[in-house]
């Protein structure tokens, strides 16, 4: 959908207390205006209110516990948690797509993506199931209203995240989740560890979802028990493309759930620059085909968050919200939990003693 337009230009006005809580301080962004080519200039181009940020409190702790038997009596300790988020919604066509990076106290950082809008309907005969022709009209889609369905389709969201995680030299490190057999004298049968190994080559890291750990580890820094320092992408939005490659070749990225590359400034969009006029598979099949060296060097992370829209007669006539995020996770970064000393909110009530 998006294609040449960019994801800026298409952003939207957002409305205080509708798109976002009244609370929130709306910013003006300015975006460049062109093409991708050398004889046509950059033009400035200013959008109004299309930025949004504000804190939440989601009404969780960030941590808590609570002991029944401790000395003393019943005893709890716990804070509550509250979010930065920084918010932009981008009106592409007849869908809206809602774009939140959330910054949390326990220092990870979350992207959430969310779909509202209209969706795509064709004209069919049927007017009810029991109609004569409603098995073929709803074979790939479904009836929403009188002689309309919305169609099964899918929506792909990659970020290109240029990680540095305490400096530029970084490695990844995939870590399998494996069961091995317990010892002879455990009472288990099983138990399960994880098997890390640094992979070295770009070709090696297109990587879809196996039980694994994806991170990102400092090449130098350690931590005060020392392992490296690192976060982790932890994701619910993986998913098959479930369609031929042929299908896809100008947005080969949806092939894999991750990709990791060697930084290249040039490497922008994981399509291409220009993937509604490419003739060929650009992007990140591109990218990769040289398999550069990502061991000890400058890495970017391509994560692909994926909806199969299963459409239902609630999406008609605007579609409810729907979201899908993941989240960079800090892993040995800090040396203790850093939520672990905040501040009281002034909108905690205690339990009584």
């Amino acid at each position: 959908d998006e294609g040449e337009f960019g994801f800026g230009l298409l952003a939207s006005p957002l409305a205080l207390g509708l798109d976002l809580p009244a609370n929130a301080v709306l910013l003006d962004a300015v975006i460049s205006a062109a093409i991708p080519d050398p004889d046509v200039p950059v033009v400035p181009l200013p959008l109004e209110d299309v930025v949004g940020i504000f804190e939440r409190s989601t009404g969780n702790p960030i941590w808590r516990h609570f002991e029944l038997f401790s000395p003393g009596g019943p005893s709890y300790e716990g804070r509550a948690e509250v979010e930065l988020v920084v918010r932009m919604i981008s009106q592409v066509g007849n869908y809206d797509y809602i774009v939140d990076w959330v910054f949390t106290q326990a220092g990870s950082i979350r992207v959430e993506v969310s779909l509202t809008g209209i969706d795509v309907p064709k004209g069919v005969e049927s007017r009810h199931l029991d109609d004569h022709s409603a098995r073929s009209d709803t074979a790939f889609g479904t009836l929403v209203a009188p002689n309309l369905v919305a169609t099964y389709h899918s929506h792909h969201f990659n970020f290109r995240l240029d990680m540095d995680v305490d400096g530029p030299k970084n490695n990844f490190v995939l870590g399998r989740l494996k069961s091995v057999k317990a010892g002879r004298k455990s009472p288990r049968k099983s138990i399960w560890t994880v098997e890390n190994r640094l992979l070295r080559r770009e070709r090696m890291a297109a990587l879809d979802d196996e039980e694994s750990v994806w991170r990102v580890e400092s090449a130098h820094d350690k931590n005060a028990l020392g392992y490296s320092t690192s976060y982790v992408l932890e994701s619910g939005g993986n998913g098959e493309p479930l369609l031929d490659p042929e299908d896809f070749r100008r947005a080969g990225f949806i092939e894999h759930d991750l990709w990791v590359t060697a930084f290249d400034a040039d490497e922008r969009f994981a399509a291409g620059d220009t993937p509604n006029q490419n003739p060929g598979r650009p992007g990140l099949p591109r990218y990769i085909a040289n398999n550069e060296n990502i061991a000890h060097a400058d890495i970017v992370l391509w994560h692909t968050v994926t909806f199969h829209h299963v459409t239902a007669a609630e999406d008609f006539p605007v579609l409810p919200r729907e979201s899908a995020s993941f989240e960079l996770v800090p892993a040995n970064f800090f040396d203790r939990n850093p939520a672990i000393d905040l501040r009281r909110a002034p909108f905690e009530v205690l339990p009584e003693p």
